[in-house]
Parts: C-alpha cells; sequence; structure tokens
C-alpha cells in the first residue's frame, strides 16, 4: 500500500481541506473513479492522526461540492457521471 499524502501543519491551509484536496485529486485523476467508496471517516482519522470531527469536515467538503453522495448505512461514494 501506497504511504499517504502527509498534512502540512505549517501550511495556512486548514487541515480539512488539505486532506480534502488530497482526496479531490484522487478523484480527478480517476483513482477514485464513479462509484468507488471513499474512505470512511473512521479510516481518514487512522490514515492522517486527525480528530473525528475534522474527518467529517472533509467528508462534508467534498459532499458540498458535489463531489460525492453518501448513502446512508452505505458509506461515501463518488457519483457515477
Amino acid at each position: 500500500m501506497a504511504r499517504p499524502r502527509e498534512v502540512d501543519p505549517w501550511d495556512p491551509t486548514p487541515i480539512y481541506l488539505q486532506i480534502a484536496g488530497f482526496l479531490r485529486e484522487d478523484i480527478e485523476s480517476g483513482k477514485l473513479a464513479p462509484g468507488a467508496q471513499l474512505p470512511s471517516e473512521k479510516e481518514i482519522q487512522q490514515t492522517y492522526g486527525v480528530a473525528r470531527e475534522t474527518a467529517r469536515a472533509v467528508v462534508r467538503k467534498l459532499r458540498d461540492e458535489g463531489r460525492v453522495v453518501t448513502l446512508p448505512g452505505r458509506g461515501t461514494f463518488v457519483p457515477p457521471g
């Protein structure tokens, strides 16, 4: 498994926006293709060493941008087309 990108604590960009940017790049590059499931909030917490609210903010940001959809009880996915 490839090592995840690391957040930069000295970057003035909030941590949740840095992580959302990583996932946005994965969506735009096709690494996370339509229909692909995003890492869960717990996985985001563990991967990046962030708090639960930070992980939630990452998913919320991508959802607000229309880049992902959350299906209750199933997870968060990259929508088709």
